[in-house]
């Protein structure tokens, strides 16, 4: 329970394993107050001050926070690129500015030697545009069976080199459960990818290590396509402010202090499970999410976010929410020097 009392004062009812007790914050209390003004139902938080065992009177606020205590370099030069919300199947996606890109990691533009250096590609999320997924949707559609997107799609990532490991996990539209955590693609309708030695598919959201060896740990990336997303956009005040779909690394910055994916149980549907796969229990080095269609790179306590942006043209469902999408841009980190480049092939 969350709410704001008569008086201006903000009161919570919070629980551990000994019980509950209500918790207020005075409008005294300045930095407590507008931290308690953003703290979302659900999350896990720390309070000092005094009170009975009635009510607690909070002095101070203490969140998780995810930091890491150094950024990486690697000792050989790799590169990593990123890219989500493909969409294919959809009349609107950009297929010319896509093989452009499959052109650029094969080597085949000029003037781009670093592309050589990519050994790993992510996907994060909604490869395929799906069937059913909005209201009218068959409208957008130019292939309108899913198994089908699913293997034009994998003709598409064929044509890519085989050094570079394909790393693809599900989203929204991928014909998966959404109910969170997500798990691989079901091979009923996806069984084309399972057929590409060099494609890699993990759960959503998933931990995975790139770039170790030579005694090095690698680099630990956490991918979440971000399905959770609208809801804090849209129900915190600080990101409401600055329209956060529009700037999703400020949603990816909060989360990421509250070490969990989506803390508030309303804000993305859950699968039962004898332990909560959405907390972010081990801080990433890189952090990476799709679904808001808006490109964005920025570090949070030395941890590198990445959101990526579309590869579809705005549908008209799309354009009712007022987003601004971002086209065809694509993030490639260097993993010894950690340049970060961002290559637009609209």
């Amino acid at each position: 329970m969350k709410r704001t009392t008569k008086n201006g004062n903000i009161l919570f009812e919070v629980e551990d394993l000994t019980g509950t007790i209500k918790v207020l914050i005075s409008p005294n209390k300045k930095e407590s107050y507008e931290l308690a003004e953003e703290l979302p139902l659900d999350s896990v938080v720390g309070f000092s001050g005094s009170g009975s065992s009635d009510f607690f009177f909070v002095n101070n606020i203490f969140l998780p926070e995810g930091h890491l205590s150094e950024k990486k370099n690697a000792p050989f030069e790799e590169c990593v690129a990123f890219v989500g919300d493909i969409h294919y199947g959809s009349k609107l996606f950009f297929e010319k500015n896509f093989l452009k890109f499959i052109d650029y990691l094969n080597g085949n533009l000029p003037n781009t030697p670093e592309a050589k250096k990519i050994k790993y590609l992510f996907l994060i999320g909604d490869v395929v545009t799906g069937v059913g997924n909005y209201p009218l949707q068959e409208k957008d559609l130019v292939i309108v069976d899913l198994e089908e997107q699913f293997i034009g799609f994998s003709n598409l990532l064929k044509k890519i080199r085989k050094d570079i490991k394909i790393i693809i996990s599900p989203g929204n539209h991928d014909g998966v459960r959404l109910m969170e955590p997500q798990p691989i693609f079901d091979k009923k309708y996806a069984w084309a990818l399972y057929d590409i030695d060099n494609v890699i598919l993990t759960e959503n959201p998933c931990y995975i290590n790139i770039g170790s060896g030579n005694n090095f740990s690698g680099f630990n990336v956490l991918t979440y396509h971000g399905f959770s997303y609208t809801y804090y956009a849209n129900s915190v005040p600080s990101l409401m402010k600055i329209r956060a779909m529009n700037n999703p690394d400020s949603i990816m910055k909060y989360l990421l202090k509250l070490r969990h994916l989506a803390p508030t149980h309303a804000s993305s549907q859950r699968v039962p499970h004898d332990e909560d796969m959405l907390v972010i229990k081990k801080i990433p080095d890189i952090f990476v999410s799709g679904h808001t269609h808006k490109s964005a790179v920025s570090y949070y306590n030395n941890v590198l976010i990445i959101s990526t942006s579309c590869w579809e043209d705005m549908t008209e469902y799309q354009e009712k929410f007022g987003n601004e999408p971002d086209h065809c841009k694509v993030p490639i980190f260097n993993l010894k020097t950690r340049e970060v480049k961002i290559l637009d092939f609209e």
